[in-house]
């Protein structure tokens, strides 16, 4: 497990973040820093482990994953904690909205361009959905772990197929690399490039190859 994750500092200035309640905003930073975070920002996690390691009532967690998780957000300084509109249903208090959470959101269809996060109930696996844009590999190793931790998602769930895809672009300079390497490695006839030649090993089998000068001719009696 990393000991640390990168968090630009616009996340604080973005708009999109701007218009959340401090509750999804902690929650939001917890989410791209916190201990099940990887490198893929697409992991398992339940709501009660959330509310343990911050400390919050669940029904506070829900709200505030039921905030993150809509293409609507809520304004700041919404203090209530209710529904926005489109989520309502007319014969719930504040308190029963507050408690619907993210189940209330997830009725309605998302756009994954402007949500922050997809978070299925049902397996309680989370998906941070521009994660990959800001946590590139850096070098194959990290593209081929990136390719291993999706290996681990469940291929059923909503937004597998779009985490492939997003996967696939952050990986492909890496791959495209290391799939040429292999097949050198596979076929034996293949020319190794000249950087990574072994230049004194083939000086030495050139002088080896060359010819002898021929024998001296015999001395007169």
């Amino acid at each position: 497990m990393r000991t640390f994750r990168q968090v630009y500092t616009s996340f604080w200035t973005s708009e999109s973040v701007r218009v959340l309640s401090m509750e999804a905003r902690h929650l939001a930073l917890y989410l791209l820093t916190g201990p099940h975070t990887n490198m893929i920002g697409a992991f398992r996690i339940p709501i009660l482990y959330i509310c343990d390691d911050l400390d919050l009532p669940e029904k506070i967690i829900r709200s505030a994953l039921g905030e993150l998780a809509s293409p609507y957000p809520i304004p700041s300084g919404n203090g209530s904690g209710t529904v926005p509109e489109p989520f309502r249903n007319g014969s719930e208090t504040d308190a029963e909205q507050l408690q619907v959470g993210v189940e209330t959101y997830s009725k309605y269809p998302q756009k994954t361009d402007s949500a922050f996060l997809t978070y299925d109930e049902k397996s309680r696996w989370l998906f941070i959905h521009n994660f990959l844009e800001f946590n590139k590999p850096c070098n194959p190793n990290m593209a081929k772990a990136m390719t291993d931790l999706l290996a681990e998602v469940p291929e059923n769930l909503s937004f597998y197929n779009t985490l492939k895809e997003k996967i696939d672009v952050a990986v492909r300079p890496f791959k495209s690399n290391s799939e040429t390497v292999s097949k050198q490695s596979r076929n034996g006839s293949a020319t190794v490039p000249k950087p990574f030649r072994n230049t004194e090993t083939e000086t030495e089998t050139e002088t080896k190859t060359k010819s002898l000068p021929p024998p001296p001719p015999p001395r007169g009696g």
